[in-house]
């Protein structure tokens, strides 16, 4: 277990930082492979309309840990498996890519050297899912394919499409097929007021005021454009708890 003057610091710590309006809520966890040491929640999961208590099983938008907890994973595992290879061109896959492109591979989106820009507006253009991979595919890159790192949501969004037309699953489909299920995640989900119709409004933590779409986003996906492509996409829209993130750590 964490020592009980660890476990204090920790809670000071936290503390602070609510009062300071660093973040209105917490809830955090600490495990080794074999058990949770510590797992707490702080502050508050929603400040408006209604004032809401952090739990420890509140949901939460993961962002960005999508790229880790869903896309990467899936992708390492059909390399794994021989499906694809980590330096696969990706032309292979996209014929229509422009020729200055033609070097950028699996590796070079999962490690963010591809050169492409770390995000476009995608959300309102009124394009079609296929319009919006092929305005990415056509972007002008930022640097030299493998010249350096530009994290960048367009790699994974990209990724997202590939697990998709490699095994025939989007990547919510895919991951929970293969990565949730097995690890008995169960909270862990794409558009999870669809997917989880236990669950209520109540039981998840607001991001923030949205001003496109003039409302709290609450159990909806923040990011604009896995907004778009309907709350899937290979760069954000997973939602999860704590102590399904501690299974994924464990694991």
């Amino acid at each position: 277990m964490v020592r009980r003057d660890s476990v204090e610091k920790i809670d000071q710590f936290i503390q602070q930082e609510i009062k300071k309006n660093t973040f209105p809520g917490v809830v955090l966890g600490i495990v080794n492979d074999k058990k949770i040491l510590y797992k707490k929640s702080f502050g508050y999961a929603q400040l408006e309309p209604d004032k809401i208590k952090m739990k420890d099983n509140t949901i939460f938008d993961l962002a960005s840990l999508t790229k880790v907890i869903a896309t990467t994973i899936a992708a390492t595992q059909l390399i794994e498996k021989g499906k694809i290879n980590l330096w696969d061109y990706i032309k292979h896959f996209y014929p229509e890519l422009p020729s200055e492109k033609k070097e950028i591979s699996i590796f070079h989106l999962l490690t963010h050297t591809s050169g492409f820009p770390a995000i476009i507006r995608l959300w309102d253009q009124g394009f079609s899912y296929e319009e919006k991979i092929k305005h990415i595919l056509n972007r002008p890159l930022e640097a030299k394919v493998g010249e350096k790192v530009i994290y960048s949501d367009l790699n994974f969004i990209l990724l997202g499409d590939l697990i998709w037309r490699v095994t025939g699953q989007r990547i919510d489909k895919y991951a929970s097929q293969h990565i949730f299920q097995p690890l008995e995640m169960k909270i862990t989900t794409f558009n999870p007021l669809k997917s989880l119709p236990n669950t209520k409004k109540n039981d998840y933590a607001a991001t923030e005021m949205c001003k496109w779409r003039n409302r709290v986003m609450i159990g909806e996906v923040h990011d604009e454009n896995a907004y778009s492509f309907n709350g899937v996409s290979g760069h954000a829209g997973l939602f999860s708890a704590i102590d399904d993130l501690c299974i994924f750590l464990q694991m």
